[in-house]
C-alpha cells in the first residue's frame, strides 16, 4: 500500500494501469485530493462516546519519485499545542460525526493553510509503528485498550496515560523496502546480524521483520514497494532519532538485495518482473525527502481476507 501523486488525469490513468500490472487482485484504488501541509496520525480511545486517551504524532514518510509511503509515527509534535489541540478537537468531531463511539480509532490529517483536513478515518489501532510507539512513549498498549473496550471493560483510567513517561526522548520509525521484485530468501539470517550489529546501540529501540522467507515482493520500479522491516529508533532530539534511524535503514539497505533474487517473469512478483514503465530500477527511496505537490494522489489499498479492512497509507 502505498501513494503516487500525479498532476492530472492522464497521468493518473497511467499510473493506475501501472499499479493493476502489479498489485494483487481484488486491490481498491482510490482518487482523491492532494492536501498540502504537514500531516499527523490521531489514536483515540473511546469509551461510550468519552474520549479517555488522545495522542496527536507526525506522520512519518518516505519517498521516491512521484511515489511515497507512511512509515508510521514521529515523536514528539514539532507543532505548538494549539495546532495539536486544533488537530485533535477536528478529529474527535468527526470520530463522533461517524457514530463511532467505542475503541481504539485511527485518523489520518494534513494541517492545510485553511485548518485541519481528514485524509481518513479507521476504526482500529494505527498500523506500522503506531503499536510499539504508544507503548515506548506513553507505556500504552493500544491492542489491550481496544480489547477491554470491546469487553466492556472499563478503562477510563487511560486518562492518566495522556503524558508521555519521558518527554526528553524522540522516536522516529522507518522501513527497508525491497529494491526489486522476487521471493524473500534468508530474512530470519539477516535479520539477525542486524540485530547482533545494532545490539549495543541503544538508541536503536526495535528492529522488526515485516514479511517471512517465501514471501513474494515488488520493488521500487515495479510498482508500489514491498515493505519488508521496520525500525525504531530513539535520541534526544529529533535529528538525533532520525540518524541514527538512518544509519540502520541504509546499513540493511546495502545488504536486503541479497534477500530478494531477482526475477524475469511476471508471476514471480504478482506484476511485469520488470519496470512498469521500461526504466531502469530508481534509486532506494530517500529516508525523509519532500515529497513533490501535485493536485492528486492514487491511493492503494491492499483487499484484506475475510471482512478486516488495510488501511491506505496517505
Amino acid at each position: 500500500m502505498g501513494v503516487v501523486l500525479v498532476s492530472c488525469a492522464s497521468e493518473a490513468l497511467r499510473e493506475f494501469a501501472q499499479l493493476v500490472d502489479c498489485s494483487a487482485p481484488g486491490t481498491v484504488f482510490i482518487l482523491e485530493e492532494y492536501i498540502e501541509g504537514p500531516e499527523f496520525g490521531v489514536e483515540l480511545v473511546m469509551e461510550a462516546g468519552t474520549v479517555v486517551f488522545c495522542s496527536v504524532m507526525e506522520a512519518a514518510k518516505q519517498s521516491w519519485g512521484q511515489s511515497f509511503q507512511g512509515t508510521g509515527r514521529s515523536f514528539p509534535c514539532s507543532q505548538g499545542a494549539l495546532v495539536q489541540a486544533s488537530i485533535a478537537s477536528h478529529c474527535i468531531a468527526a470520530v463522533r460525526a461517524l457514530g463511532l463511539t467505542t475503541g481504539v480509532i485511527d485518523i489520518d490529517v494534513r494541517h492545510s493553510k485553511v485548518g485541519p483536513r481528514i485524509l481518513e478515518v479507521n476504526a482500529r489501532m494505527g498500523g506500522g509503528s503506531v503499536l510499539p510507539m504508544h507503548d515506548f512513549v506513553y507505556n500504552l498498549d493500544l491492542m489491550e485498550a481496544h480489547v477491554q473496550t470491546l469487553l466492556g471493560v472499563s478503562v477510563a483510567k487511560l486518562a492518566y496515560y495522556s503524558l508521555p513517561r519521558d518527554p526528553t526522548v524522540c522516536y522516529e520509525a522507518g522501513w527497508v523496502m525491497s529494491p526489486h521484485s522476487g521471493s524473500i530468501q534468508g530474512m530470519d539470517a539477516f535479520l539477525e546480524e542486524l540485530r547482533v550489529t545494532f545490539a549495543d546501540h541503544e538508541e536503536v529501540v526495535s528492529i522488526t521483520k515485516l514479511l517471512d522467507d517465501g514471501n513474494k515482493v515488488v520493488g521500487y520500479s515495479e510498482g508500489l514497494p514491498t515493505c519488508l522491516i521496520q525500525v525504531l529508533a530513539r535520541g534526544t532530539s529529533k535529528m538525533a532519532a532520525e540518524e541514527k534511524l538512518c544509519v540502520v535503514l541504509r546499513k540493511a539497505e546495502d545488504h536486503i538485495a541479497q534477500l530478494v533474487p531477482r526475477v524475469a517473469d511476471a508471476s514471480a512478483a504478482g506484476g511485469t518482473g520488470t519496470p512498469a514503465n521500461g526504466a531502469e530500477l530508481v534509486e532506494p527511496p530517500d529516508f525523509r525527502s519532500s515529497a513533490p505537490l501535485p493536485v492528486a494522489e492514487v491511493s492503494v489499498v491492499l483487499a484484506a481476507p475475510a471482512a478486516l479492512s488495510v488501511a491506505v497509507a496517505n
